[in-house]
């Protein structure tokens, strides 16, 4: 399964990172839109991450690395 793939990286050292829940480009939804499929990745991620000894969730990829359509966008995803 997907969680046990998931489990065995994080056993051989390697680190997990968010990359959205849809993997679907900021500049298709709104800021707002955008933050809440990415914290539900981090909400599913987090969990695991934890077990291998309190680590966190630490690096976030932008899908596509698309950053957004406009520089606003992009502050308010960073705040």
């Amino acid at each position: 399964t997907d969680e046990a793939n998931l489990r065995t990286w994080l056993r051989e050292g390697h680190e997990l990172g968010n990359h959205t829940w849809s993997h679907r480009s900021l500049t298709a939804l709104s800021a707002a839109e955008y933050v809440a499929d990415a914290e539900r990745c981090r909400a599913r991620l987090a969990p695991l991450v934890g077990a291998g000894g309190g680590r966190a969730v630490r690096f976030f990829r932008f899908p596509f690395l698309e950053e957004g359509d406009t520089p606003a966008k992009l502050d308010s995803l960073r705040a």
